[in-house]
């Protein structure tokens, strides 16, 4: 027999979603004045936050329901953590992979075959910086990373500073990058077109460049073309943290190859999203694979503070704001303690400058620009691109990560929050 449920009082009746609960839950929350699941805002009868509320205090009771209720633990806050696990040079941070001679060589020579179709797919920006030698201690070279991920927030995807929350957005990636925001999606069932060769993929980055890079002189084909961006993605782009060339990114290669124009930038950042949430889950790991480059080059934008001086070299030629951020004087670098202390210590306001860090479009890419021109100058079509880009930079909604489905690897498909509004 099913237990019998208890009458609600007149008070109760009047509330919907106070019915909602289970009873030991409403016994809970009527002394506490429970006021709604869904608030509504002051500013617009259409808009609600999502709830409840409690006029006096939020009961331990209800933490099991509710386990950000008291906020969320930071991982500064977290007691018995080892600060050096990863700040030695050992055990650097895995997501920050520096090129070798090789390497270099193989873009040069996809370059001159590729060029054009670097320009349409938005990608050109982002390879050349894969070929820029960061000249620094390896246990030091993501410690502004590492030190703000203190104060990452899983829930929300977002650093919680002395000032408020704040975190990458498309739009930053694409400044950073020049990585496209709109084009084919990226997901598990992602089809590549049809090719006749295979790739040996379960092997390190050093064995797979030897295996497919060719030799001077000859011609570049397809299988070639496939394995440098298959190589490209696994090893400078997302990072993985084997330090060997996976299977799973490499329907996206094939489509690359093919010419296909697809949307990088979303999904770069939600790959950071998902390394940070691991390194915060794992209690500070060096293992943890990630674009933390991309954070790293975020940090130096919008924390002018924490970025080292520039070399004292002539200004070197950058093609993006990611280069130009993390070419700096390596000498001069702080460490994961100087950082730390830094951004523990901010001020409860900034000046809205260090808000806008590309406003003056410098190394930004011309596809970026476009999306700040007049529309009354642009054509329906571009207009309607225009629109769609906006659309994707503001929306808040779930990123889908990972590219793979099958049963082993099953924990790789994911989505993460992307949420500019908090």
């Amino acid at each position: 027999m099913a237990p019998k449920k208890s009458q609600p009082s007149p008070s109760e009746e009047n509330n919907e979603d106070l019915l909602r609960f289970p009873d030991p839950i409403r016994a809970l929350i009527a002394p506490l004045k429970f006021a709604a699941t869904l608030l509504p805002s002051p500013s617009s009868v259409a808009k609600a936050t999502l709830g409840p509320t409690f006029a006096s205090y939020f009961p331990d009771e209800l933490a099991p329901y509710y386990p950000l209720g008291n906020g969320e633990n930071l991982l500064l806050n977290q007691a018995g953590l080892k600060w050096t696990n990863w700040n030695v040079s050992k055990n650097p941070l895995r997501g920050w992979r520096s090129p070798d001679s090789d390497w270099r060589s193989w873009a040069r020579r996809i370059e001159g075959h590729d060029a054009e179709v670097w320009k349409h797919q938005g990608i050109g920006e982002a390879i050349r910086l894969s070929t820029k030698i960061y000249d620094v201690d390896k246990g030091l070279i993501a410690a502004a990373a590492a030190a703000a991920a203190c104060f990452w927030l899983q829930s929300s995807n977002s650093l919680l500073f002395n000032f408020g929350m704040i975190s990458p957005t498309i739009l930053d990636v694409a400044h950073l990058t020049g990585l496209p925001i709109l084009g084919n999606p990226i997901h598990a069932l992602l089809e590549p077109p049809k090719v006749t060769f295979t790739l040996n993929t379960n092997i390190c980055y050093t064995d797979f460049a030897k295996n497919y890079q060719g030799k001077p002189g000859s011609p570049v084909d397809d299988k070639e073309r496939t394995a440098f961006y298959l190589l490209w993605l696994c090893e400078f782009l997302f990072c993985v943290p084997g330090y060997k060339i996976t299977k799973e990114y490499l329907p996206l290669a094939l489509c690359m190859q093919d010419g296909q124009l697809m949307a990088l930038a979303p999904y770069l950042l939600a790959t950071l999203y998902k390394a940070l949430f691991s390194f915060v889950d794992k209690k500070i790991s060096g293992n943890c694979g990630g674009p933390f480059w991309l954070f790293q080059a975020w940090l130096y934008a919008y924390f002018p503070e924490a970025r080292p001086p520039p070399p004292n070299t002539l200004k070197p030629v950058c093609y993006s704001y990611a280069e130009q951020l993390l070419t700096y004087n390596s000498q001069s670098i702080l460490t994961f303690r100087n950082h730390l202390t830094m951004f523990y210590n901010l001020p409860s306001q900034r000046p809205s400058n260090l808000y806008m860090p590309f406003q003056n479009f410098e190394f930004s890419s011309s596809r970026l620009r476009f999306l700040f021109t007049d529309p009354s100058n642009l054509h329906n079509e571009q207009v309607q691109e225009q629109n769609e880009s906006w659309r994707h930079i503001l929306t808040s909604r779930h990123v889908l990560v990972g590219c793979s489905i099958s049963s082993a690897k099953l924990s790789s498909c994911s989505f993460e929050t992307y949420c500019l509004n908090q």
